[in-house]
């Protein structure tokens, strides 16, 4: 690559690490945004071959997680059994920045919150509350987080929205039915 460029990527010295130099960091971090490009186009490939199917990187707080989870996702893989979902839990500000970076594909927050651009689709509170209490009672202890509203979000811009968009009704009603 160093002869196509015409211009040094590692700094060559007595230094055993390698080292990059201004250019070559530049080139690594392109090339990195150039594969995740790669990656979303074969996910818009495998989305048009077979909707509903292929990864989905869901993002999910880490206090609402616990109570969800376990039943959603046995909910989502009777509904979309070609879909492979991916967990991420964090903090509100942390999924949305994963969310607009294309990072993840859908999150689901508690609200009140703000998703900036995101498309979201509010979901009732009382799938929480309902699910806290279940969980209560089967394991016999933890806390029961108070009843709040929850959101699915996406970006609109996503190269899966549409896809998201029919998705998440269907989220939303296997909450419901929790």
């Amino acid at each position: 690559m160093e002869r196509q460029l015409d211009a040094a990527l590692p700094e060559r010295g007595a230094s055993k690490r390698p080292v990059l130099t201004p250019l070559g960091l530049q080139v690594v971090e392109r090339a990195r945004a150039a594969l995740a490009s790669l990656e979303v186009v074969a996910e818009t490939a495998q989305s048009a071959r077979a909707p509903l199917s292929g990864p989905l990187r869901l993002g999910i707080l880490p206090t609402i997680g616990p109570f969800l989870l376990p039943r959603l996702m046995q909910a989502i893989a009777r509904l979309f059994p070609r879909l492979n979902l991916w967990l991420r839990e964090d903090q509100t500000e942390r999924l949305l920045e994963g969310l607009e970076a294309g990072r993840l594909d859908v999150l689901l927050l508690a609200l009140p919150c703000d998703c900036g651009p995101a498309e979201t689709l509010a979901i009732d509170g009382g799938v929480l509350a309902g699910a806290a209490v279940e969980v209560r009672r089967l394991s016999g202890d933890g806390p029961v987080p108070p009843a709040r509203s929850l959101a699915l979000a996406w970006r609109p811009k996503s190269p899966r929205a549409a896809e998201l968009r029919g998705l998440a009704p269907a989220i939303a009603e296997a909450l419901r039915l929790i």
